[in-house]
């Protein structure tokens, strides 16, 4: 990751903390999340299945993906997020702090506007990110890691 992208990440980090101070300060509480135990409802509400659960969850390094077509479609997903260079898809974001340009974005969605903010710029940097943990927690995951 290079400097600018720990430095949106601190920036981000910060700006969250700071809401949830403003709304403790206004008394203002964050909905409990539910959590179901596995097998229940969200709702609580008891429910007969005919089939009893007994899938578990792994985490993505345990699999192991054989030659095919899964394998040659994770390697293509891969090969493309190393070709996206993220000075282009925090091109717009650069903008908004009033900082220097290091890139031209992309086009199509992730056009600036030259007035105004209300375009999709920058939604593509959130599919990125997940894409890459996605892959930094599988197999493949070692250039993904590093970008």
């Amino acid at each position: 990751m290079n400097p600018f992208s720990c430095c949106c990440l601190l920036v981000l980090t910060a700006l969250a903390f700071a809401a949830r101070g403003l709304a403790q300060d206004r008394g203002i509480t964050a909905p409990r999340a539910v959590v179901p135990e596995a097998g229940r409802p969200a709702s609580g509400a008891e429910t007969a299945t005919a089939v009893p659960l007994v899938a578990r969850e792994f985490p993505f390094s345990a699999v192991r993906l054989l030659d095919g077509p899964f394998r040659r479609a994770m390697e293509t997903d891969k090969a493309y997020l190393l070709r996206l260079e993220p000075d282009r898809l925090l091109a717009g974001f650069r903008r908004e702090a009033g900082l220097p340009k290091q890139a031209d974005p992309y086009g199509g969605w992730e056009t600036i506007p030259n007035e105004g903010r209300y375009s999709l710029a920058g939604q593509a940097l959130g599919h990125y990110l997940s894409a890459l943990s996605l892959m930094a927690g599988g197999a493949f995951g070692g250039d993904c890691r590093l970008h």
